[in-house]
This record gives structure tokens, C-alpha cells and sequence, in this order.
């Protein structure tokens, strides 16, 4: 089993609870197609995500999906 921890700056900085439902539902779906598991906390506009699996399916998820995603930065805008 391969393990990825990884924390973002959600963006816009205060998702509501609409686009934060729509970041669950679709990492539910592909993580679950891909026999990913894991855990993802958001909490006064950051994210700690916890995901596991097979490596090749982690690492893709990761490095084509969540840092491609423009709900994510690792910049604070404050």
C-alpha cells in the first residue's frame, strides 16, 4: 500500500458548502474506480488529504488530477 499526505490552499479561500460537496463527490467517484482510500479534512480554507492505494494509481491521482485542479494552491492569498 502506497501512502500520499498532501495540504492546499482551497480557492477560492471560503468554499461554501456547494463547491466543497462537489470536491467530495468527485474524489468519492474517481477514488473509488481507482481502489483509492484515504481521508480529506478542510478547515478555515485549507485542505489535508490523505490518500492510498496502489502507487501508480496514487501518484496519477495526485500529479494529474489535484495539482491540475484550480481549487487547489499551495499559496496563501492573505
Amino acid at each position: 500500500m502506497y501512502e500520499l499526505v498532501y495540504n492546499s490552499i482551497a480557492v477560492p479561500h471560503d468554499l461554501d458548502d456547494a463547491a466543497l460537496l462537489g470536491v467530495v463527490a468527485g474524489a468519492r467517484k474517481r477514488n473509488r474506480a481507482l481502489g483509492i482510500t484515504g481521508l480529506l479534512l478542510y478547515h478555515r480554507g485549507e485542505f489535508v488529504q490523505l490518500l492510498e492505494g496502489e502507487r501508480d494509481a496514487v501518484r496519477s491521482v495526485y500529479f494529474d488530477v489535484i495539482l491540475r485542479d484550480p481549487r487547489h494552491t499551495s499559496r496563501s492569498e492573505e
